[in-house]
């Protein structure tokens, strides 16, 4: 059976919001949308499974909580 992938606008909205800055955090992506930290975490993930957003994990980083939207 296909899974299927409803997209709101609250996806739409964070897309935008990481197309304009790939490298924001989800608390500065919260705050620019209006959403919830959770609710930005959960979208993420779902877009990160529908593969419209990959991450990078900088492993050379002092910080290894930093990553990067694409």
């Amino acid at each position: 059976m296909p899974i299927s992938h409803n997209i709101t606008e609250d996806h739409i909205d964070l897309l935008h919001t990481i197309e304009k800055n790939g490298n924001a955090s989800q608390r500065e992506i919260a705050t620019t949308t209006g959403l919830s930290i959770g609710k930005v975490n959960y979208i993420i993930k779902a877009l990160i499974d529908i593969g419209f957003i990959k991450i990078n994990n900088f492993n050379k980083s002092n910080r290894k909580l930093e990553y990067s939207y694409i």
